[in-house]
């Protein structure tokens, strides 16, 4: 009686050596001129609407929850169901994703405008920029200029800093005044 054959061990090409990934010197950014920062915001109108925003949020928040129970098919009898659910759910990008996937795929909502669409894109760039701004680091220059790093923990300490106005917070701001005026009037 014949043996089987032994089954060929496959040849495992040995693995190509690679530089491993090490912190480099990198410059300071060049968004910042030269001096001192410091790890504070000392520009009154900046840290009052840093404040603004952080008051403001939860506010919106709370009047997406009328677009998410809309979008649920929450009955009005029931609507602290959908409540419960849109803080159930602590991610927002879940919910925003949530939202979305339910005005787009759910047929109770295939007659909803595009307004729902509008909606939920801004409050998304909203977000974004919130968590931006309320995660990031802020700085300012000796000049009296405020910059922001946004976090990541891909970069060096040193890069990433932008500068921030008082303009670009009153206009965000202003962007969450004008999306809470659309969802007080029922999209």
């Amino acid at each position: 009686m014949k043996r089987p054959a032994k089954p060929k061990t496959p040849v495992v090409p040995a693995p190509t050596p690679r530089k491993p990934q090490r912190w480099e010197n990198r410059p300071w950014s060049d968004t910042i001129p030269p001096g001192g920062l410091r790890g504070v915001v000392d520009n009154v109108h900046i840290a009052t609407l840093l404040s603004r925003i952080l008051v403001l949020w939860p506010h919106l928040e709370d009047l997406m929850v009328g677009v998410f129970d809309r979008l649920v098919g929450t009955k009005p009898e029931n609507y602290e169901n959908g409540s419960l659910l849109f803080y159930a759910i602590v991610n927002q990008k879940t919910r925003i994703d949530l939202m979305r996937r339910l005005l787009q795929r759910g047929r109770s909502n295939r007659n909803r405008s595009s307004t729902y669409d509008d909606i939920i894109d801004e409050f998304q760039r909203l977000n974004d920029l919130r968590n931006r701004y309320i995660h990031g680091r802020w700085w300012t220059h000796q000049d009296g200029d405020t910059y922001l790093q946004v976090d990541n923990s891909e970069q060096p300490t040193h890069v990433g800093y932008r500068k921030v106005t008082v303009k670009e917070l009153e206009d965000f701001c202003a962007r969450c005044g004008s999306l809470s005026t659309t969802l007080c009037f029922k999209p």
